[in-house]
């Protein structure tokens, strides 16, 4: 409530967020109350926000566990870290190139926009779990990985309120580059870790 209070929009989306790691109840009912200082768009985001970012600890969960093989529990809470803050570096990557670089004239996106959109694409990356079948698990992978970069493009096209989906394309890929570049950047600062795993 503090929070909902002081910082009305920026506050209560890094709250959601931080909430949404766990659970998406508690923020639901905190922002969803009659008579709440919230509007009902910022509620509505919040709640967003909190789902996109359940969503995507719950696919770092499904590909630490996929993959728990290579790094046992260590591995599970790195991969963790890594989806969430592959989450908001590639969202604020997206951000800044489709908002900066290569807006339309009717692109109004903030990053909470892009924040959901993106999370919500990360959403077929919980079928990562399949990847422990033995035989099929790098099909499941590809697949996935397929499907996330489909999901991807289409979430920047509307987040950015793209007419092209060609457009939206490029910004991803300029995306995954200057991505890479940052990932590449604290990997040789030694800070990096896991963080690759994190971005779809």
């Amino acid at each position: 409530k503090l929070v909902e209070l002081h910082f009305p929009a920026s506050g209560l989306y890094a709250v959601a967020a931080l909430a949404g790691l766990t659970d998406v109840d508690a923020i639901t009912l905190s922002v969803a109350q009659p008579g709440g200082s919230a509007g009902v768009r910022t509620a509505a985001a919040a709640i967003a926000i909190a789902a996109a970012s359940n969503t995507i600890t719950k696919c770092g969960m499904t590909a630490a566990i996929g993959s728990a093989g290579l790094g046992g529990m260590r591995g599970i809470i790195g991969a963790l870290f890594a989806a969430l803050i592959g989450w908001f570096v590639w969202a604020g990557i997206i951000y800044l190139v489709g908002t900066q670089a290569l807006p339309d004239p009717q692109t109004k996106a903030d990053l909470g926009q892009v924040l959901r959109t993106v999370g919500f694409a990360a959403s077929p990356g919980v079928l990562g779990i399949f990847a422990i079948v033995p035989v099929l698990g790098w099909l499941v992978r590809l697949a996935v990985f397929v499907w996330q970069i489909a999901a991807t493009i289409v979430a920047v096209r509307q987040a950015l309120d793209y007419t092209s989906t060609a457009k939206a394309a490029v910004v991803c890929i300029l995306g995954v580059i200057a991505y890479t570049a940052v990932f590449m950047f604290l990997g040789a600062l030694g800070l990096a870790g896991m963080g690759m795993r994190g971005m779809m």
